[in-house]
C-alpha cells in the first residue's frame, strides 16, 4: 500500500522526518502534523499548500521534498484518480494563527470602516479570505467546529454582514459518491478509491476518482476522518463543508455492503 517514499525538511528549523504513503500528495500530507510541536506546541495544526504569488507567506515554514527513488516511487496511473500536480515550492501553515490574523483585520474592516466608502471593497476582499481562512482549518483541523453565521454576527457587531460577504459557502454542493472499491487491504486498513460528481458554484460540473483509508476499529470497519484521513490535504478535492457528507457516505457505502474489492496489479491504471 506505501508506494511512496520522501523525506521533508522544514526549511531554516532542524526538522525532518521520513514518510510512506500510497501516493506523493498523501506521503506529503502526512508528514505535516509531526512538525506541529517543532514549529509551535501541542495545540498547533499545521496545512500544507504551494507558495502563493508572492512567495511563502508571513507565517509558512518552507518544505523540501525529497522523493526515494530506490523505494520503487509510486506506479504511473496505479489509482487512476484525480491528478495533481505537486508545486516545486511548498510551505506549511499554522491553520488557526491564519485565521485569527485574518479575522482580526476583517473585524477592525467591518467595525470601524464599515461607514467608509474607501474601504468597501477592502472589507469584501477580507471577507473573502476570512472564508478561505475558514474553509483551511475546517480541513485540516478535525475537531474544528466553526458556525460561519455566528462569526461573522460577532465580527461585525450586529451589523448585517450578507452584503459584504461575496464567497459564502450557503450552499455547498452536494456530492455523489459512486462506485467505492478496496484497492488495498492490509490486517488493518483498507484503501478505498471512489469516483464523486458535484456541481461547483459556478455552475460547472466535476467529476473523478480520490482515495481514503478504512480503519479497523474495535471489529468494525470506520472512515478514517481525523488529520491522517487521505482527504485532508494538498490540494484537496472537497472543501471543509462538503468532508463531513462525503465521510458519511462513504461510512454509509462501507455498513450497507456497497463496496466491490478490486484489488490492484502492479500494472493497474
Amino acid at each position: 500500500m506505501d508506494d511512496v517514499s520522501i523525506k521533508v525538511h522544514v526549511i531554516n528549523h532542524y526538522l525532518d522526518t521520513e514518510t510512506t504513503a500510497p501516493t506523493l500528495r498523501i506521503a506529503i500530507a502526512h508528514s505535516v502534523p509531526g512538525f506541529s510541536t517543532g514549529v509551535g506546541s501541542s495545540r498547533t495544526v499545521l496545512g500544507v499548500r504551494p507558495y502563493g504569488a508572492s512567495g511563502r507567506s508571513f507565517h509558512g515554514y518552507g518544505l523540501v521534498v525529497e522523493i526515494d527513488d530506490h523505494g520503487g516511487g509510486e506506479p504511473f496511473g496505479r489509482y487512476n484518480t484525480r491528478h495533481v500536480d505537486i508545486p516545486e515550492h511548498l510551505e506549511a501553515f499554522d491553520v488557526w494563527e491564519e485565521l485569527n490574523d485574518i479575522e482580526g483585520g476583517l473585524r477592525y474592516f467591518a467595525q470601524d470602516k464599515i461607514d467608509d466608502p474607501n474601504f468597501h471593497q477592502g472589507i469584501i476582499d477580507r471577507g473573502v479570505e476570512y472564508v478561505e481562512a475558514v474553509n483551511q482549518v475546517l480541513i485540516y483541523d478535525p475537531k474544528a467546529k466553526i458556525d460561519l453565521d455566528e462569526s461573522l454576527e460577532e465580527i461585525f457587531d450586529g451589523a448585517y454582514w450578507a452584503p459584504w460577504m461575496r464567497s459564502l459557502p450557503v450552499h455547498a454542493p452536494h456530492v455523489d459518491i459512486q462506485n467505492v472499491e478496496i484497492v488495498e487491504r492490509e490486517q488493518e486498513t483498507l484503501l478505498l478509491r471512489f469516483e464523486y460528481y458535484f456541481a461547483d458554484l459556478s455552475g460547472l460540473s466535476v467529476h473523478n476518482r480520490e482515495l481514503e483509508f478504512v480503519d479497523l476499529v474495535r471489529g468494525r470497519w470506520k472512515v478514517r476522518t481525523g488529520r491522517y484521513s487521505a482527504l485532508r490535504g494538498l490540494c484537496p478535492a472537497f472543501n471543509g463543508w462538503q468532508l463531513p457528507q462525503v465521510y458519511a457516505d462513504l461510512q454509509r457505502a462501507l455498513d450497507d455492503g456497497r463496496v466491490v474489492e478490486k484489488p490492484l496489479t502492479s500494472t493497474s491504471t
